[in-house]
């Protein structure tokens, strides 16, 4: 009978042990990203819904998505409405999104949208954006590139002189897809700039 109980035991130890290795050997889940949003950091409690409104903003870690579904942007105190310094975001546009830059409580110079990382804006929705001033492009991504596709509809409009959207370094590209449109109004001498290459594909305009 002891003899029983100690191989039991034995098995128990052991299956206890592979949890164990299973468990450290998984990737951790993160608490939060690097991802601000009107000031809001980006955190696994308000990945679903992060601005605490219903939904207009929510973020999925998977796949790197932050999707805005209709959401109203303005507020911020930060350089951006939005900020990312992930290696790459994926941002998902569904109905009519709007990020007013112009209208933030920020400083002077604010921009709609900053990225350090691969950056690419997608989905059947639109965005419109502006800035507030000549510091930042409306759009800008300060290290990678920038990929608009599928039925993603972008319209920029720069003032005080800024551009509307810029991407920097020697390996930054901007790449229009599919059938995404980009209008950029501004009162620069520059409407959309790559430090490497603008490429307009397929449908899009």
């Amino acid at each position: 009978m002891k003899k029983r109980a100690s191989i039991f035991a034995l098995v128990f130890a052991l299956c206890a042990a592979l949890l164990c290795v299973g468990a450290s050997a998984a990737a951790p889940r993160a608490d939060y990203y690097s991802i601000w949003v009107c000031g809001t950091l980006v955190k696994d409690s308000n990945a679903s819904d992060v601005l605490g409104d219903g939904g207009s903003v929510s973020y999925d870690a998977e796949s790197n998505t932050l999707t805005l579904n209709k959401a109203e942007l303005t507020d911020t105190s930060y350089d951006a409405v939005i900020i990312s310094e992930l290696d790459s975001l994926n941002i998902n546009l569904v109905g009519e999104n709007i990020i007013r830059a112009s209208e933030t409580t920020g400083g002077s110079d604010v921009a709609a949208l900053l990225s350090s990382g691969e950056l690419t804006i997608s989905g059947n929705g639109t965005l419109t954006a502006d800035s507030k001033g000549p510091r930042y492009p409306v759009i800008y991504n300060s290290t990678s590139s920038l990929k608009i596709s599928g039925n993603a509809t972008v319209n920029v409009t720069a003032n005080a002189g800024s551009m509307g959207i810029y991407v920097q370094g020697s390996t930054s590209d901007i790449e229009l897809s599919e059938n995404s449109k980009v209008t950029v109004t501004t009162s620069s001498n520059t409407g959309i700039y790559a430090d490497r290459n603008v490429t307009i594909s397929e449908n899009a305009n």
